[in-house]
């Protein structure tokens, strides 16, 4: 009974070891299939790391040649923008000298003008006495055709009078002569048409002159014969 037992059990022990067995089997198997889908995954991770490095290595030198074609725009850049800046400086002071320069001008421009009224002035003051002594000389003609039969000493006197009337004459038109001479000079490089102007004035009060002298002169030889 006993032996049967025992018998029963063994035989049960031998099944389980059975049962084991192909479970061991069946897990080894199991494991040898999973060990060659992990050495294939391996060995496609590897050719994929092996791929990625390259990939990168090959990223990196585009990074690095960026970097340095970055650098050398950021050089030309930064030069350039220092030309511009010191282009700039100097334009800037340019404008400031050209500025300084026109305030000058214009400063000049005043003196000038104010001078130009002065001389206006002073032609006037001129022409005006002109005219007084266009009519003294007038006046001098008239009363030598009135005294022409006077007695000789008063005639002398008389051509002694027009003498230094003509003489005192001659030294204002070239006083004259000297003032306008002047004046042209001042406004010939900024105002010709003040130059214009005053040489018409001039010329006709010249005329003029000239006119009366060459009277006095025709009527002082007809007084001297």
């Amino acid at each position: 009974m006993a032996a049967e037992v025992l018998k029963m059990e063994l035989f049960e022990k031998s099944q389980q070891l059975s049962q084991l067995t192909r479970d061991f089997e069946e897990f080894q198997e199991t494991s040898r299939a999973v060990e060659a889908e992990l050495e294939y995954d391996i060995e496609n991770q590897a050719t994929t790391i092996q791929a990625l490095q390259s990939e990168n290595e090959i990223l990196k030198e585009q990074i690095k040649t960026l970097k340095e074609d970055f650098r050398k725009k950021l050089f030309e850049v930064e030069k350039h923008n220092d030309k511009l800046m010191k282009e700039l400086k100097i334009t800037t002071e340019k404008l400031k000298t050209m500025q300084r320069h026109n305030k000058e001008l214009e400063i000049d421009y005043d003196i000038l003008t104010g001078k130009i009224r002065e001389k206006e002035y002073e032609n006037n003051q001129l022409t005006q006495y002109y005219h007084r002594a266009l009519e003294d000389l007038a006046l001098t003609c008239s009363e030598l055709d009135d005294l022409k039969d006077h007695n000789a000493e008063t005639t002398q006197r008389l051509k002694d009078q027009l003498k230094e009337l003509n003489s005192e004459l001659e030294i204002i038109q070239q006083s004259k002569f000297r003032r306008m001479k002047k004046s042209y000079s001042i406004v010939d490089a900024m105002l010709p048409e003040y130059k214009l102007k005053s040489t018409l004035v001039g010329k006709n009060s010249l005329d003029m002159v000239d006119s009366l002298l060459g009277s006095l002169s025709s009527r002082l030889k007809t007084y001297q014969v």
